[in-house]
């Protein structure tokens, strides 16, 4: 869905996405990194943008003055009127390459050359 919501919504931007997900005995993650096919960040307009709608995908938030994971009463619904039920507890966004990949490491070599 992160994919199609950025194809969609940025169709002439030439940017790279990579979406993971992970799911471990606390709950489960959405990991969500954008950057330029250099490793550069994306313009802040756009990360926030896609960071938002990350959010929305996120089922609750956790409290931590009560040890609690409190979920969202939030439904929400496809295009086609199908309720949606998501249940990852985190969504993670980052403006720059997830590490071990070929853009993470030409913004190494980038910030190598600025020093």
């Amino acid at each position: 869905m992160v994919k199609q919501y950025i194809k969609q919504k940025f169709p002439d931007e030439d940017f790279k996405v990579w979406v993971k997900s992970e799911r471990y005995s606390g709950g489960s993650s959405l990991n969500i990194n954008v950057s330029n096919k250099d490793g550069s960040r994306v313009s802040e307009e756009i990360f926030e943008d896609i960071e938002t709608f990350g959010n929305t995908l996120q089922w609750g938030t956790f409290d931590g003055m009560i040890d609690s994971y409190e979920r969202k009463k939030v439904t929400h619904y496809s295009k086609s009127g199908d309720e949606l039920c998501f249940t990852t507890s985190y969504v993670f966004t980052y403006n720059k390459p997830p590490y071990g990949t070929k853009e993470y490491e030409l913004k190494e070599q980038l910030e190598i050359e600025l020093v």
